[in-house]
C-alpha cells in the first residue's frame, strides 16, 4: 500500500511530479526493452512527455536528433503515439518537435486512422451478427473506450477486440467465428472452462483478433461468481456511427481495468494508463461512492488505487475532492493483500497454479489439470511452435518448459 505518500494526487512542481512518478513505478513498473526503460530519459524529456499527454503545449529544449530519436523509441511500445500526435499537431509550431519526430507522430495518426476504420466495419459485420443470432456480447477495453471516451478513435488502437459473453452462449459464438473464417488452436474452453477463462480467434483476413472471454478471474477468484452476471444486468448501450454496442458501465469497466491493467500484467503500457485516465473522469459522485465500497468487496482496491494514481500523475486528471485520499477509502480485504504480495513477480505464476488446484474439488480434475499444465493439449503449444511438422511438437514441448524456469 502506498496511500500515505499520496493523500493527494495534484503536483505542480516539474521535480516532484517525476519523483513521484518514478516511485510509484517501482511498485508498478512501465513496459520497455527494459523495466521502467523509459524513466530513464531525462527528466526534462519527460516532462515534454507529460506536457504532450496533458495537451499543454511547452516549448521542447534544444535536444540532439539522438535524444529525440531515444525518445521516440521509448514510446513505440506504449502504443500512445498516434494520441500524442493529435494534442501535438493542435499547438504552434515553436511548441512541437523537430520535422523528423513530427512527420513520424503524424504518420502513426494516420495509420492508426486507417486501422479503426478497418477495425469499424469488423465490428459493424459482427455486431449485426451477434444481434441476428441473439448472442448477447460485452466489449471492452481499447475497442470499447476507443468507440466511447477517446477524442478519435485513431487515438486508441488494439490489435484485439475482447468480448465478454455468458458460458451457455460460447459453444454457438465459436461456430459462428469458425464459418467467417477466424481460427482457435486453443479452444480451451472445451478443455476446462472452469479452469481457463478466454480463448483467442485469429483473424482470417487483414483484421483484428477477438478474445472470447467468460470469466473475469478463474485464477485467483477475486471477483464473486455472480459479478459477471451482474455486469450483463448493467451494462451500457454505446450508440457509435451506424452500430450500436454494449460495454461495462463506468463503475464495472474501471474495476476491470485496475484489475486487468495492474494485477494481471508485469507492466503497464501507456494506452492502459490512458484508459484509466479517459475512463474515471465519467464516474458520477454516486459512482465514487459506490467504488470506495465496492472496490473492497471485490478484493480490487489495491489494484484501482495504484491505477488511479499512475493515471493521475501522468495525465493531470484529478479525482474529486473527497476520494483522493485513499487513506479514507475502506481497508483492502485480507484475501486482497495476501494475494497481491505476489503480483508483479513471478511468484505469481505457482500461486496461480496452487490455488488453481486447490479450488478443484474432484480428485480426478486435480489430476488432469497438472497433467494438462505439464503436458498440454497440441492446440495450447501454438506459441511454442515453430512448424507444423508433427516431430516438431516434442520440441514445443521443450520449448515451453524452459520458459517456465524464469517463472518458478
Amino acid at each position: 500500500m502506498i496511500s500515505s505518500s499520496y493523500s493527494g494526487i495534484s503536483i505542480n512542481d516539474p521535480d516532484e511530479l517525476i519523483d513521484s512518478i518514478k516511485k510509484v513505478h517501482t511498485k508498478v513498473p512501465l513496459t520497455g526493452k527494459k523495466t521502467n526503460e523509459l524513466l530513464a530519459l531525462k527528466d526534462k524529456q519527460l516532462q515534454y512527455l507529460i506536457a504532450a499527454i496533458r495537451n499543454t503545449p511547452q516549448i521542447p529544449e534544444n535536444w540532439s536528433e539522438d535524444e529525440w530519436k531515444e525518445w521516440l523509441a521509448t514510446l513505440i511500445p506504449h502504443r500512445i503515439l498516434s494520441l500524442l500526435a493529435l494534442h501535438i499537431s493542435t499547438w504552434e509550431e515553436k511548441f512541437r518537435p523537430p520535422d523528423f519526430i513530427y512527420s513520424r507522430l503524424i504518420k502513426e495518426f494516420h495509420q492508426a486512422a486507417i486501422k479503426s476504420v478497418l477495425i469499424d466495419h469488423q465490428l459493424l459485420n459482427l455486431s449485426s451478427i451477434f444481434e441476428k443470432e441473439k448472442i448477447e456480447v460485452i466489449i471492452v477495453k481499447g475497442v470499447a473506450l476507443a468507440r466511447s471516451i477517446y477524442p478519435d478513435t485513431a487515438t486508441r488502437i488494439s490489435c484485439d477486440i475482447d468480448l465478454f459473453v455468458q458460458p451457455e452462449n460460447i459453444k454457438n459464438l465459436e461456430n459462428i467465428l469458425e464459418n467467417l473464417g477466424y481460427r482457435c488452436p486453443e479452444h480451451t474452453f472445451d478443455i476446462s472452462p472452469d479452469i481457463f477463462q478466454e480463448e483467442v480467434f485469429f483473424t482470417p483476413k487483414n483484421m483484428a483478433n477477438i478474445d472470447i472471454h467468460w470469466s473475469i478471474d478463474r485464477n485467483f477468484s477475486l471477483f464473486d461468481q455472480d459479478w459477471l452476471d451482474k455486469a450483463f444486468i448493467s451494462k451500457q448501450l454505446i450508440q457509435y456511427n451506424n452500430f450500436n454496442f454494449f460495454t461495462f458501465n463506468p463503475i464495472n469497466h474501471l474495476e476491470y481495468l485496475a484489475f486487468h491493467h495492474i494485477f494481471q500484467h508485469d507492466s503497464m503500457t501507456f494506452d492502459w494508463i490512458m484508459d484509466i485516465a479517459y475512463l474515471f473522469p465519467k464516474l458520477t459522485i454516486e459512482d465514487w461512492k459506490i467504488i470506495t465500497k465496492k472496490s473492497a468487496m471485490d478484493n480490487v482496491r489495491i489494484s484501482l488505487e495504484l491505477a488511479l494514481i499512475i493515471a493521475s500523475l501522468w495525465s493531470g486528471v484529478s479525482l474529486p475532492e473527497n476520494y483522493n485520499n485513499f487513506s479514507n477509502w475502506p481497508v483492502p480485504s485480507q484475501k486482497e493483500q495476501k494475494i497481491m504480495t505476489f503480483a508483479k513477480n513471478h511468484s505469481i505464476y505457482l500461486m496461480s497454479f496452487i490455488h488453481i488446484i486447490h479450488a478443484l474439488k474432484n480428485r480426478n480434475d486435480k489430476i488432469s489439470h497438472i497433467y494438462y499444465y505439464i503436458f498440454p493439449p497440441k492446440g495450447l503449444l501454438y506459441k511454442y511452435r515453430k512448424s507444423d511438422s508433427i516431430l516438431d511438437i516434442p520440441c514445443a514441448y521443450i520449448r515451453r518448459w524452459i520458459s517456465f524456469i524464469k517463472y518458478f
